[in-house]
Protein backbone atom coordinates (compact mmCIF):
# COMPACT_ATOMS: atom_id res chain seq x y z
CA UNK A 1 0.00 0.00 0.00
CA UNK A 2 1.09 3.46 0.49
CA UNK A 3 4.30 4.04 2.17
CA UNK A 4 5.00 7.23 4.18
CA UNK A 5 8.43 8.41 5.51
CA UNK A 6 8.78 10.68 8.43
CA UNK A 7 10.56 13.80 8.21
CA UNK A 8 14.35 13.60 9.83
CA UNK A 9 15.17 10.46 6.95
CA UNK A 10 18.11 11.55 4.99
CA UNK A 11 18.89 8.05 3.24
CA UNK A 12 17.07 5.05 1.23
CA UNK A 13 19.10 2.13 1.81
CA UNK A 14 20.55 -0.09 -1.46
CA UNK A 15 17.27 -2.52 -2.44
CA UNK A 16 15.26 -1.43 0.77
CA UNK A 17 11.88 -1.50 -1.24
CA UNK A 18 12.70 -3.90 -3.73
CA UNK A 19 9.89 -5.80 -5.02
CA UNK A 20 7.51 -4.80 -2.58
CA UNK A 21 3.94 -3.99 -3.19
CA UNK A 22 3.52 -0.22 -2.90
CA UNK A 23 1.08 1.56 -4.54
CA UNK A 24 2.40 5.28 -3.51
CA UNK A 25 5.38 7.05 -1.77
CA UNK A 26 5.44 9.97 0.49
CA UNK A 27 9.07 11.03 0.93
CA UNK A 28 10.11 13.66 3.45
CA UNK A 29 11.73 17.04 2.85
CA UNK A 30 14.72 15.82 4.73
CA UNK A 31 15.56 13.40 2.45
CA UNK A 32 19.13 13.62 0.59
CA UNK A 33 20.24 10.19 -1.07
CA UNK A 34 18.50 7.09 -2.75
CA UNK A 35 20.66 4.45 -3.12
CA UNK A 36 21.42 1.85 -6.16
CA UNK A 37 17.63 -0.70 -6.45
CA UNK A 38 15.77 0.94 -3.73
CA UNK A 39 12.47 0.87 -5.20
CA UNK A 40 13.77 -1.83 -7.74
CA UNK A 41 10.30 -3.61 -9.54
CA UNK A 42 7.74 -1.99 -7.50
CA UNK A 43 5.29 -3.10 -10.20
CA UNK A 44 2.19 -1.08 -9.19
CA UNK A 45 4.13 2.13 -8.28
CA UNK A 46 2.42 4.60 -10.32
CA UNK A 47 3.68 8.04 -9.69
CA UNK A 48 6.43 9.53 -7.31
CA UNK A 49 7.35 12.50 -6.69
CA UNK A 50 11.13 13.58 -5.63
CA UNK A 51 11.37 16.47 -2.53
CA UNK A 52 14.25 19.26 -3.69
CA UNK A 53 16.73 18.45 -1.14
CA UNK A 54 17.78 15.10 -2.87
CA UNK A 55 20.88 14.78 -4.60
CA UNK A 56 21.71 11.83 -5.14
CA UNK A 57 19.52 9.17 -6.93
CA UNK A 58 21.91 5.77 -7.78
CA UNK A 59 21.88 2.86 -10.02
CA UNK A 60 18.64 1.70 -10.95
CA UNK A 61 16.72 3.38 -7.78
CA UNK A 62 13.44 2.93 -9.94
CA UNK A 63 14.02 0.31 -12.48
CA UNK A 64 10.49 -1.84 -13.01
CA UNK A 65 11.06 -4.54 -14.78
CA UNK A 66 9.44 -2.70 -18.02
CA UNK A 67 6.44 -0.89 -16.20
CA UNK A 68 5.50 2.33 -16.59
CA UNK A 69 6.40 5.14 -13.77
CA UNK A 70 5.77 9.18 -13.97
CA UNK A 71 8.50 10.09 -11.68
CA UNK A 72 7.69 13.96 -10.43
CA UNK A 73 10.51 16.16 -10.52
CA UNK A 74 9.04 19.26 -11.14
CA UNK A 75 10.92 20.85 -7.85
CA UNK A 76 14.17 20.42 -9.95
CA UNK A 77 15.25 22.63 -13.20
CA UNK A 78 17.24 19.59 -14.23
CA UNK A 79 18.77 16.36 -12.91
CA UNK A 80 21.20 16.98 -10.34
CA UNK A 81 24.78 16.20 -11.39
CA UNK A 82 24.66 13.82 -8.41
CA UNK A 83 22.17 11.02 -9.62
CA UNK A 84 23.48 8.24 -12.04
CA UNK A 85 22.59 8.17 -15.53
CA UNK A 86 20.38 5.15 -15.01
CA UNK A 87 18.14 5.85 -11.68
CA UNK A 88 15.84 6.52 -13.73
CA UNK A 89 16.40 3.81 -16.10
CA UNK A 90 13.70 3.03 -18.76
CA UNK A 91 10.84 5.01 -17.09
CA UNK A 92 9.61 8.51 -17.55
CA UNK A 93 11.17 11.66 -15.60
CA UNK A 94 9.48 15.45 -15.43
CA UNK A 95 11.80 18.40 -14.45
CA UNK A 96 10.28 21.93 -14.24
CA UNK A 97 12.03 22.61 -17.87
CA UNK A 98 10.74 19.84 -19.69
CA UNK A 99 9.58 19.73 -23.01
CA UNK A 100 6.58 16.82 -23.78
CA UNK A 101 3.90 16.07 -25.64
CA UNK A 102 1.33 13.43 -25.70
CA UNK A 103 3.86 11.10 -26.63
CA UNK A 104 7.59 11.65 -26.12
CA UNK A 105 9.42 13.95 -23.55
CA UNK A 106 12.54 16.10 -25.18
CA UNK A 107 15.96 17.00 -24.29
CA UNK A 108 14.67 20.67 -24.79
CA UNK A 109 12.79 23.02 -26.97
CA UNK A 110 14.44 21.90 -30.28
CA UNK A 111 13.18 18.30 -29.49
CA UNK A 112 16.26 16.93 -31.18
CA UNK A 113 16.44 14.12 -28.83
CA UNK A 114 13.83 11.78 -27.45
CA UNK A 115 14.56 10.83 -24.22
CA UNK A 116 11.55 8.72 -23.01
CA UNK A 117 8.13 8.01 -23.73
CA UNK A 118 5.13 9.26 -22.11
CA UNK A 119 3.21 5.73 -22.61
CA UNK A 120 5.20 2.78 -22.97
CA UNK A 121 2.11 0.41 -24.04
CA UNK A 122 0.44 3.22 -26.90
CA UNK A 123 1.67 0.66 -29.56
CA UNK A 124 2.39 3.38 -32.39
CA UNK A 125 4.66 6.79 -32.68
CA UNK A 126 4.92 9.56 -34.70
CA UNK A 127 7.87 11.42 -34.99
CA UNK A 128 8.31 14.95 -35.08
CA UNK A 129 10.55 15.78 -37.70
CA UNK A 130 13.12 17.35 -35.66
CA UNK A 131 14.39 14.69 -33.89
CA UNK A 132 17.90 13.79 -34.30
CA UNK A 133 18.88 10.94 -31.73
CA UNK A 134 16.68 8.03 -29.59
CA UNK A 135 17.66 8.24 -26.26
CA UNK A 136 18.77 5.45 -23.81
CA UNK A 137 16.05 3.32 -22.84
CA UNK A 138 13.41 5.24 -24.90
CA UNK A 139 11.72 1.91 -26.88
CA UNK A 140 13.03 -0.72 -23.47
CA UNK A 141 10.19 -2.51 -21.96
CA UNK A 142 7.83 -1.26 -24.48
CA UNK A 143 4.66 -2.96 -24.55
CA UNK A 144 2.20 -3.25 -28.03
CA UNK A 145 4.91 -2.42 -30.64
CA UNK A 146 5.05 -5.58 -33.36
CA UNK A 147 6.70 -3.53 -36.18
CA UNK A 148 8.53 -0.43 -35.37
CA UNK A 149 9.60 1.67 -38.26
CA UNK A 150 12.74 4.29 -37.21
CA UNK A 151 11.85 7.14 -40.11
CA UNK A 152 14.70 9.11 -42.37
CA UNK A 153 16.24 11.29 -40.71
CA UNK A 154 17.23 10.50 -36.87
CA UNK A 155 21.04 9.81 -36.73
CA UNK A 156 21.69 7.48 -33.92
CA UNK A 157 20.09 4.67 -31.52
CA UNK A 158 21.53 5.59 -28.19
CA UNK A 159 22.66 2.57 -25.51
CA UNK A 160 19.76 0.35 -24.65
CA UNK A 161 17.45 2.43 -26.67
CA UNK A 162 15.42 -0.70 -27.85
CA UNK A 163 16.56 -3.45 -25.77
CA UNK A 164 14.02 -5.89 -23.98
CA UNK A 165 10.99 -4.76 -26.96
CA UNK A 166 8.49 -7.16 -25.30
CA UNK A 167 6.61 -7.39 -28.70
CA UNK A 168 9.43 -6.24 -31.50
CA UNK A 169 8.65 -8.49 -34.54
CA UNK A 170 10.28 -6.14 -37.41
CA UNK A 171 12.42 -3.26 -37.42
CA UNK A 172 13.06 -0.75 -39.89
CA UNK A 173 16.28 1.78 -39.97
CA UNK A 174 16.62 4.85 -42.16
CA UNK A 175 19.58 5.40 -44.18
CA UNK A 176 20.43 8.30 -42.25
CA UNK A 177 21.29 6.68 -39.50
CA UNK A 178 25.22 7.10 -38.34
CA UNK A 179 25.36 5.61 -34.87
CA UNK A 180 24.03 2.40 -33.10
CA UNK A 181 25.04 2.27 -28.93
CA UNK A 182 26.32 -0.62 -27.26
CA UNK A 183 22.95 -3.11 -26.80
CA UNK A 184 20.48 -0.93 -28.57
CA UNK A 185 18.42 -3.90 -29.72
CA UNK A 186 19.71 -6.56 -26.95
CA UNK A 187 17.05 -9.34 -25.82
CA UNK A 188 14.69 -8.62 -28.49
CA UNK A 189 13.06 -11.86 -28.43
CA UNK A 190 10.50 -11.93 -30.84
CA UNK A 191 12.55 -10.07 -33.72
CA UNK A 192 13.06 -11.77 -36.63
CA UNK A 193 13.77 -9.40 -38.83
CA UNK A 194 15.77 -5.39 -39.41
CA UNK A 195 15.48 -3.63 -42.42
CA UNK A 196 18.53 -1.09 -43.55
CA UNK A 197 17.24 1.19 -45.75
CA UNK A 198 20.44 2.27 -47.37
CA UNK A 199 23.15 0.43 -48.84
CA UNK A 200 25.87 -2.35 -47.88
CA UNK A 201 27.82 0.32 -48.02
CA UNK A 202 26.74 3.20 -45.73
CA UNK A 203 25.86 0.25 -43.30
CA UNK A 204 29.12 -0.45 -43.03
CA UNK A 205 29.85 3.50 -42.30
CA UNK A 206 28.00 3.49 -39.26
CA UNK A 207 29.42 3.76 -35.92
CA UNK A 208 28.48 0.67 -33.93
CA UNK A 209 28.71 -0.34 -30.59
CA UNK A 210 29.56 -3.43 -28.62
CA UNK A 211 26.85 -6.54 -28.66
CA UNK A 212 24.49 -4.00 -30.46
CA UNK A 213 21.85 -6.98 -30.71
CA UNK A 214 23.12 -9.90 -28.42
CA UNK A 215 20.25 -12.49 -27.23
CA UNK A 216 18.16 -11.24 -30.79
CA UNK A 217 17.30 -14.08 -32.57
CA UNK A 218 17.94 -12.14 -35.90
CA UNK A 219 20.02 -13.38 -38.10
CA UNK A 220 20.00 -10.61 -41.27
CA UNK A 221 19.77 -7.12 -41.94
Amino acid sequence: GKIILDEGWEKIGRNAFANADITEIEFPSTLKEIESSAFFGLKNLEKVKIPSNVTTINYNAFQRNGMRIVIDCTEFDSKPSGWDPYWNAGQTALFKNSVYDDEFVYNDETKTSIIALRDKSKGEYTFPKSVKTIGAYVFSYTENITDLVIPEGIEVLSYSSIDNNLDLKSLSLPSTLKEIGGYAIQYCQFLSEVKYNGTKAEWETIKKGRERHSNTPCTKI
